[in-house]
């Protein structure tokens, strides 16, 4: 208790050195390796704790945060760099799927596992810092980027340039899987889409995978939406964003900058792509927690599946390398998110003690009464509406038109909802994120990078969201 005590103190002590860079779904092994990761990418520790919802909170050291970013925007001028960068992230891609496949034919046998998890430890290394960069990209490349735009292209061609650069050029696996819905009419049709998309629900070894009934219900949401044109339309999409790109580039001389908006917009489609891949990956990697399940129950028969994604990796490999059991109560805590976490390098330090978790939530999530919110201008616009906060999924069918949706993040999944809001606010993002994107295609006001828009408002309050300025202004808390 004594130990808890200090390290809460200290955490508390030292908050301000952090800031909340993504709240997410999560487990134990998606925090554990990550951190590692990025501790060795960009040498920040993490803080995890139980943010909105069902979202665990990453606290990055908020100076290694900048110098990174900063160090990619200098970066981003050699040529090399930028094709080694986007080489490495190709590769890293392979090597991670390569991993999941494996694991769908290793044997129960503590060496093979042993094995599969060392590889599975590098190729997740190799892979994290494409979850970062994107962020980097939005903080600190695309701003420097629109300076320069300013300078070299005609002040009537830049918003629609700044368009063209931020839209995806390829097609995504949720627009091929929507595609599939559509056009599925038999048994045969929906048994083909949910084996090839059976990864379209994952997100962190625990979510359940696409099956008939999700499948179809899905199907009726589109229909309902009346999003099936939209749908069947996106390859048409695709081509021309690509054309349009291809066409603007030509009119700029600069080959610096032709370089830039290259290397922007293959951010653009990294942005959703990675995280495709890590859930193809996961889907297939939980065979790895259900061989290594089999193995322990031998030892240890109350153990569960969630037990096994919420253990560290250092439990893990001892387990493996030597036997040792983990402690399956703490496991619990962790699967049931009632923990405080502390990465340095690769080692993780816990506290369970409840109010000492309350303690520090209350020092990292506690906001002082505001009148206005500031974030990024990302699509312009002023509106008033009440908010509708979408912090679980669940929460999407409850925006109505005209409501202002407040989310930590969004997407494709987001779409429909946010065609309905009459603006959209986030926590994350920039120029280039998701809800950008879609919010300039919809031409809705949209402010995005605000840090604490989800703890400062609640359902119901009367904002003004001023996207021109990228201020929300609270009127009126609550339905009063």
């Amino acid at each position: 208790m004594n130990k808890e005590r200090r390290l809460a103190s200290d955490i508390i002590k030292n908050k301000d050195q952090y800031f909340c860079w993504a709240s997410r779904p999560a487990t134990m092994q998606r925090i554990s390796l990550l951190s590692v990761a990025w501790y060795k990418y960009f040498g920040t520790k993490v803080i995890n704790l139980r943010g909105a919802g069902e979202d665990t909170s990453y606290y990055f050291e908020r100076d290694k945060y900048e110098r990174m970013g900063l160090n990619l925007k200098r970066l981003i001028n050699s040529r090399f760099f930028i094709r080694k960068h986007l080489r490495n992230y190709r590769q890293a891609s392979r090597k991670l799927l390569a991993v999941g496949r494996q694991a769908l034919k290793t044997k129960i046998r503590h060496s093979s596992l042993l094995a599969l998890f060392i590889r599975y430890q590098k190729a997740l290394i190799d892979y994290a810092p494409y979850f970062v960069s994107t962020f980097s990209v939005d903080d600190y490349v695309f701003p420097a980027l629109t300076l320069d735009l300013k300078r070299h292209i005609q002040p009537d061609k830049y918003d629609d340039m700044l368009k063209i650069i931020s839209r995806p050029t390829i097609l995504f696996g949720y627009q091929k899987y929507q595609q599939a819905l559509v056009k599925a009419k038999s048994p045969t049709d929906f048994a083909r889409l949910i084996k090839k998309f059976r990864w379209i629900k994952e997100y962190s070894f625990q979510e359940r995978l696409l099956d008939l009934s999700a499948a179809k219900e899905d199907r009726k949401h589109l229909l309902q939406e009346g999003l099936s044109k939209d749908v069947l339309r996106a390859p048409a999409i695709c081509r021309r964003s690509r054309n349009q790109l291809t066409a603007a580039l030509k009119t700029i001389r600069d080959t610096k900058l032709k370089m830039k908006i290259r290397f922007v917009n293959n951010y653009i489609n990294i942005k959703t792509q990675r995280i495709e891949n890590y859930k193809i990956f996961q889907t297939d990697f939980r065979n790895f927690f259900e061989k290594l399940l089999a193995l322990m129950k031998i030892n240890e028969p109350r153990a569960n599946y969630e037990d096994m994604i919420s253990l560290t990796d250092k439990e893990i490999l001892a387990y493996l390398r030597n036997g040792r059991l983990p402690d399956l109560r703490a496991a619990r805590k962790r699967f049931l998110r009632q923990y405080v976490s502390f990465s340095v390098k690769d080692h993780m330090e816990f506290i369970y003690d409840k109010k000492i978790i309350s303690q520090i939530r209350r020092a990292f999530l506690s906001t002082r009464s505001v009148k206005e919110i500031r974030g990024n201008i990302v699509s312009r616009g002023k509106t008033r509406g009440r908010v509708k906060l979408v912090i679980n999924k669940s929460d999407l069918a409850r925006v109505k038109n005209g409501h202002i949706l407040v989310s930590n993040f969004t997407t494709p999944e987001y779409i429909p909802a946010m065609k309905k809001a009459a603006a959209i606010i986030t926590d994350d993002g920039g120029i280039t994120c998701h809800a950008a994107i879609v919010a300039r295609e919809l031409s809705k006001p949209c402010v995005v990078g605000t840090k604490n828009a989800t703890r400062l408002l609640e359902d119901g309050d009367l904002v003004e969201v001023d996207a021109s300025q990228g201020i929300v202004r609270i009127i009126k808390k609550g339905n009063r």
